[in-house]
């Protein structure tokens, strides 16, 4: 039965993978072209331009801008194939390690409750799915405390990858707390642990950050761009600021679908200055249990794996502006809570209804499910961080769960 359950879990994600791959690429890439584009300005050495010009804008530090630059070199077409193949085979390689960690029903469950997110990533040709796949081999690899010479080769390897991740998109910095942590809580002992993890991380950052020093005000013009981005409103938005605007500041807002039609709850009279400081005091809860996670002895590999992926759950939900494509980061803690159920039955008879029931509520919630207009009204109030905000809750229970029931042999 299991096995049956496998394969059938397996050929479904499969279908899921192939059909958003075809789609990115037969009519998708809309954030890819942004980056060709900024790949071309590299080449032709127009750095001046990087924030400036483009199909759409470029928010990213310029050393991302010098990385895809050779695919830059390639009809946009080609450069969209090589792209999504590199990204396919990168998250290929993060859902066997998951399934290495947790087994692979969990992982595939937690891949189709994402099944939203993951197909606007790939149609869009996005990088949080190469965010992802950075981050679950540089966590995994700090989880593992063998302390051998190979152990120690990929930890800084993987270290080094996703710090160019890291350094590009900025909000997965928070995860370097995990080895600073370690390093604090753990003495000499965390030291020799975490020194290979931060010389890898040096390097990446110096790799994609270093290069375009060699053009004066091009960081500077990073900056500006970043500061301007603003607020967005429009309902692809689901951060927690952008719902109190929306749903609690009555401020107007569109969706894709109504091509710019604008709706507007009543509003209950909140200020911005008072949804600015609930925002704020959410971030520093956010931040206080990063470092928590971060600090926290964990007494076994399991553990240690838990917390890693509450981590990068938690690492972008302060930001301003959270495009539904980032709740991706949320599937190792889905595998890692779906394969907490696999030993407990009374939590496995409360999570898979509460599961199934909302993964169909986020699948069906698009235009296409419900209609242009329903949809803009549910995705107004912010479901999917709401929604993955209940799974980190649930990740921190479990986590407790462990911390005060010993587990038998």
């Amino acid at each position: 039965m299991r096995a049956r359950l496998t394969y059938a879990l397996r050929g479904l994600v499969f279908v899921v993978l192939a059909w958003a791959v075809y789609a990115g690429f037969s009519r998708g890439g809309q954030d890819f072209a942004v980056f060709h584009y900024a790949g071309k300005l590299a080449l032709e050495g127009r750095w001046d331009a990087l924030y400036a010009e483009g199909p759409d804008r470029f928010l990213y530090a310029p050393g991302f801008a010098f990385l895809v630059s050779p695919l830059a070199a390639l009809p946009v077409k080609v450069a969209l194939g090589i792209w999504l193949a590199f990204t396919l085979a990168a998250f290929g390689a993060a859902i066997r390690m998951l399934a290495r960690a947790h087994g692979e029903i969990p992982v595939y469950l937690a891949i189709l409750f994402s099944v939203r997110p993951l197909l606007i990533d790939l149609r869009y040709g996005q990088v949080n799915l190469l965010i992802l796949s950075s981050a679950v081999w540089a966590l995994l690899a700090w989880s593992e405390r063998t302390g051998t010479r190979r152990a120690k080769m990929n930890l800084a390897a993987s270290w080094f990858v996703f710090a160019i991740a890291a350094c590009a998109k900025v909000y997965p910095l928070a995860l370097f707390l995990f080895p600073i942590g370690g390093i604090i809580r753990d003495g000499a002992a965390g030291r020799a642990h975490g020194r290979p993890a931060i010389l890898g991380a040096l390097g990446g950052a110096a790799f994609l950050l270093l290069p375009p020093l060699v053009h004066g005000g091009v960081y500077a013009a990073w900056f500006d761009a970043l500061a301007r981005k603003g607020l967005p409103t429009d309902t692809h938005n689901q951060s927690l600021l952008a719902f109190l605007v929306r749903v609690a500041g009555g401020e107007p807002f569109n969706a894709l679908g109504l091509s710019g039609e604008t709706l507007r709850f009543p509003g209950f009279g909140l200020s911005f200055p008072i949804m600015r400081g609930i925002w704020g005091i959410f971030t520093i809860g956010v931040l206080a249990a990063l470092a928590r996670l971060a600090l926290r002895i964990s007494g076994s590999f399991e553990d240690a794996r838990l917390s890693a992926w509450l981590g990068l759950a938690l690492c972008f939900l302060p930001a301003h502006l959270i495009w539904k494509s980032y709740f991706v980061l949320g599937i190792p803690l889905l595998a890692g809570i779906f394969a907490e159920a696999k030993d407990d039955e009374k939590f496995r008879r409360l999570l898979l209804p509460v599961a199934a029931v909302l993964g169909l509520a986020l699948a069906c919630a698009s235009g296409d499910g419900v209609g242009p207009r329903a949809s803009a009204w549910i995705e107004a109030c912010a479901p999917f961080f709401w929604i993955h905000l209940a799974a980190v809750v649930t990740g921190f229970s479990r986590l407790s769960c462990r911390a005060s029931t010993p587990r038998s042999a």
